[in-house]
């Protein structure tokens, strides 16, 4: 047995001369700040201890910031191990491109390979000893190899 057709009629298609193009509102810079976001997250897991603070509009640990005054920064007698991750790479070649010129300016690098449904993601993570003050120095230059943000995936206290 068939089913019998139903008959309508198609809907005909307007002229291209009157479609109206929605405008699509452009996200501005401030508020593409996916890694950003990332870090601020990772940083809500990290147990507190002198060196951070809970903010008192979110109840969320935060580190302190970039804009704290030198005569204000009280440094820490802890050292740590921090493993950092740096960049994220689908080409294996633009991974292995970045080490050598993080490493030449005395930073030791890790490569770590890690795949999921689509394929594999080449990280490069800098493994950096130091307080949190050294921690800050080497952020802020990583920005002279095109790096704006990076996230601390491990922190662990050198005893």
């Amino acid at each position: 047995m068939v089913p019998t057709a139903d008959k309508t009629e198609p809907e005909r298609l307007l002229p291209l001369a009157q479609i109206t193009e929605e405008k699509t509102e452009v996200l501005p810079k401030e508020d593409l700040q996916f890694m950003t976001n990332l870090k601020t997250e990772t940083v809500e897991k990290i147990p507190t201890d002198e060196n951070s603070f809970i903010a008192p509009e979110t109840n969320k640990v935060q580190t302190q910031p970039e804009t704290i005054p030198a005569d204000k920064i009280i440094p820490s007698t802890r050292v740590y191990n921090f493993n950092i991750r740096v960049a994220a790479f689908r080409n294996k070649e633009q991974a292995e491109n970045l080490r050598p010129r993080l490493e030449s300016s005395g930073f030791r690098t890790l490569l770590v390979t890690e795949k999921d449904k689509k394929g594999n993601w080449y990280f490069v993570h800098v493994l950096l000893r130091g307080n949190e003050i050294r921690l800050q120095e080497a952020q802020n230059s990583f920005k002279k190899f095109g790096i704006r943000d990076s996230i601390v995936k491990e922190q662990k206290e050198v005893k």
